[in-house]
């Protein structure tokens, strides 16, 4: 008999009580509970920032394509133009009405002719002209998800 309360005695001893088990699920879910909002938060970033990489390698393209046209054809070239890219910011050579799906940032060219204060303006339209590129993130998503984001490019008629 007195082995039998020994031994309850140290099971009693070695056993949690039930405030320490309610205490430390307290703590516990408190803790995951602040890891998931963190994790929420900054998916939320790492989206962005994937956003703007990709907004970043689209001006960069297009960049280099309106670098590389002759002055005298960039009016015509890229005057009013509409880009479309997948989430990968590859080049799409559909419109959104053929496959929404897929697309996901379309960018808009606008060329106009560079004036500044004090210049003539045909000594500047004739050696400058500013295009501007608006690129979209998320065209077909509401209003509150989509993001707009505008460069001016300066281009210099370099003798071509």
């Amino acid at each position: 008999m007195e082995r039998d309360l020994k031994s309850r005695a140290d099971r009693a001893a070695r056993a949690f009580s039930l405030v320490e088990v309610v205490l430390a699920l307290g703590i516990i879910s408190f803790v995951l509970l602040t890891v998931m909002a963190l994790m929420s938060t900054g998916l939320g970033t790492m989206r962005l920032a994937m956003d703007d990489t990709k907004e970043s390698q689209i001006t960069r393209q297009l960049t280099g394509q309106i670098l590389l046209t002759p002055f005298s054809q960039l009016g015509t070239t890229f005057s009013g133009k509409t880009y479309f890219y997948d989430d990968e910011g590859s080049f799409l050579t559909n419109t959104p009405m053929s496959a929404p799906a897929t697309t996901r940032y379309w960018a808009t060219t606008t060329v106009t002719n560079s004036a500044y204060p004090g210049a003539t303006v045909s000594a500047i339209s004739s050696s400058l002209v500013d295009i501007q590129l608006q690129i979209i993130s998320a065209p077909s998503a509401t209003a509150k998800s989509q993001t707009t984001n505008i460069f001016n490019i300066e281009v210099p008629n370099s003798g071509s």
